[in-house]
């Protein structure tokens, strides 16, 4: 009896884990395109696909280097700043072949690094929702379970 509960347990341990493995990923920053929200070195755990619902503007996703992009398979940490249905901000109007002000397509996304030399939408115009991985929760950054920071 007391091998079959341990043995039960130990297939709860394994399911549960990669319940977990399946809802979230866990990826450290390693450039400063998201500087001073998130800098190299800080862990970021992101809520994966659909159970992040449809993310809005002003979110923080992860997503994959768009299909077309040069380089290989990366993962970049940028911030919404035009969802489906939302309008075309000038900066992104020429990029995209769409005028200022034109509702953003469904199933497309256009993100921004924080920093003026960010790879993100300036280079690759709309992100497909294919490619975003997951949103950012926050950050955890070195030092952070030290007494008296929060």
């Amino acid at each position: 009896m007391g091998m079959t509960v341990g043995l039960l347990s130990a297939v709860g341990l394994v399911a549960v884990l990669l319940a977990v493995r399946l809802m979230f990923v866990v990826i450290t920053v390693d450039g400063h395109s998201m500087e001073p929200q998130y800098r190299p070195g800080d862990r970021v755990v992101a809520l994966r696909g659909r159970l992040l619902g449809r993310p809005v503007t002003g979110d923080v996703v992860l997503i994959r280097r768009p299909s077309g992009a040069n380089g290989g398979s990366v993962l970049f940490l940028k911030n919404v700043v035009a969802a489906p249905g939302d309008p075309v901000p000038t900066l992104f109007a020429a990029i995209t072949g769409d005028r200022a002000g034109r509702a953003t397509p469904d199933g497309c996304y256009l993100v921004l690094g924080r920093h003026r030399a960010s790879e993100d939408s300036k280079n690759w115009g709309y992100v497909s929702s294919r490619d975003i991985v997951g949103k950012a929760l926050r950050p955890r950054r070195l030092g952070d379970d030290l007494p008296g920071r929060s």
